[in-house]
């Protein structure tokens, strides 16, 4: 699926391109390989780093400006996958025993974090062609350059995805100053979007 998106996307300086790429059986299994650039960069450190958070969701935003609106206009909103994300507060209440059941940020907003769960989804549906499935494995910094790697997931959706899926991330990696991190994600959500 990857493989196929990159072929799509528009050439932009934060994506990198396939150099090649092959489609394979071993042993009955369908593989496809596909070989990107070598790049001098990294993924950001979990828990993610106030600079680094700044400086990915700046690019982030560049990027949104660039696919709204989305290059793919006549593309069908496939939002399934997203909506089961953003449902996954149900999820968290319903079981107990998730490990998230208990992360300090989440405990004492969950009870809302249910109740917004039936309006995203019309919500959810936009003209920015998004990455949807942004965290830290999905970015390398470069020392001058961000790059956003593994687009299989990416479709129209509403401007504010990707950046909620970065906070999420964000939250997830314990940088959150409500959990003792160093970053406001509220502040950030605010002037990111």
């Amino acid at each position: 699926a990857e493989n196929a998106v990159m072929a799509r996307l528009p050439r932009v300086d934060s994506i990198l391109r396939s150099v090649a790429s092959e489609s394979l059986q071993v042993d009955g299994d369908d593989w496809e390989v596909m070989i990107l650039p070598v790049i001098d960069g990294e993924t950001p450190a979990h828990p993610w780093s106030g600079s680094d958070a700044r400086r990915v969701l700046d690019a982030l935003v560049d990027l949104g400006n660039q696919f709204t609106p989305s290059p793919w206009p006549r593309d069908p909103a496939r939002d399934d996958r997203l909506i089961a994300f953003f449902r996954g507060w149900s999820r968290i209440a319903g079981d107990p025993a998730l490990p998230w059941a208990e992360h300090p940020w989440i405990t004492p907003r969950l009870v809302e974090l249910v109740g917004l769960e039936p309006v995203l989804h019309e919500r959810l549906r936009g003209d920015t062609l998004s990455h949807c499935d942004l965290r830290a494995d999905n970015v390398l910094l470069a020392d001058d350059a961000v790059w956003f790697v593994d687009w299989a997931h990416a479709r129209n959706a509403a401007r504010w995805v990707d950046p909620v899926l970065l906070l999420a991330d964000i939250v997830a990696s314990g940088a959150d100053i409500g959990v003792g991190g160093e970053i406001d994600v509220d502040g950030l959500l605010m002037t990111h979007k």
